[in-house]
């Protein structure tokens, strides 16, 4: 594969666990730089579609390719030196928040960290995390809050320069003000990077080309989000649904 952003796409893919199929002959394609959001209720399969193509999972039947190569045929080495993941449950280590952060890009000097920090959310928590980013995090980040923990792995996933960036539901501990300001950022660091984020949270994907509703592992309602919203189907009502839950929850 060349360097630089990379087609994705899930042809008729299905993926069984317990004798249930997880995902069900599911067919999608991002095309290099673009971007895709996935969301829909607990257990439709959102996040193993975002693990086949890191390959953390196997598909049982189908494929997922990269500029229309198996990744089953890429070594795992060149699959990780294109594919940046943040997931859900962040793992950092019990390192200096500067090197966590540059873990996958050691030689990064403070500029770039700093840069990525910015897009990632993260710039202004280092005047209030005592040694910035000569603090020492302790074990999986236990001195960070869980907002600043994902906003400190998607700095590292943005300061590797990958051509894919994989979001697993990385906002689920900010509040949308802070989710706001990281989705703004993500919109100017993305630059040609082909993006796949998942996410409960309907109008985090607002923002990006094209969203696709999974529902019993099946792809239900798939196309950019404007359309999708006029269209008054599954994604209008998860709009509806979670912008009255949040009106509820203000008053």
């Amino acid at each position: 594969l060349a360097a630089g952003a990379h087609a994705i796409e899930w042809r008729g893919v299905t993926v069984r666990r317990g004798g249930r199929a997880v995902l069900d002959s599911v067919t999608l394609r991002i095309p290099a730089g673009g971007s895709l959001g996935v969301t829909g209720p607990i257990g439709a399969g959102k996040t193993t579609l975002l693990e086949l193509v890191a390959r953390l999972t196997e598909p049982d039947a189908g494929s997922v390719h990269l500029d229309g190569v198996d990744v089953r045929r890429l070594p795992p080495a060149a699959l990780r030196a294109r594919v940046a993941l943040v997931a859900q449950d962040p793992f950092l280590f019990s390192e200096t928040l500067r090197d966590n952060l540059r873990f996958g890009r050691p030689d990064a000097d403070d500029a770039a960290i700093l840069r990525a920090a910015g897009h990632a959310g993260l710039a202004a928590d280092l005047g209030r995390i005592p040694g910035g980013l000569d603090a020492r995090i302790g074990e999986r980040g236990v001195t960070l809050s869980g907002g600043q923990r994902q906003r400190a792995t998607l700095a590292r996933a943005l300061l590797r320069g990958s051509g894919v960036l994989l979001i697993d539901d990385a906002f689920s501990a900010v509040d949308a003000a802070t989710e706001a300001e990281i989705l703004a950022g993500l919109a100017g660091a993305r630059g040609g990077r082909t993006t796949l984020v998942v996410s409960h949270r309907v109008h985090t994907l607002r923002h990006l080309d094209r969203v696709a509703v999974l529902d019993d592992g099946r792809v239900i309602e798939e196309g950019p989000p404007a359309e999708l919203l006029a269209r008054d189907g599954p994604f209008a009502r998860l709009d509806r649904a979670q912008r009255l839950e949040a009106e509820l929850d203000a008053s």
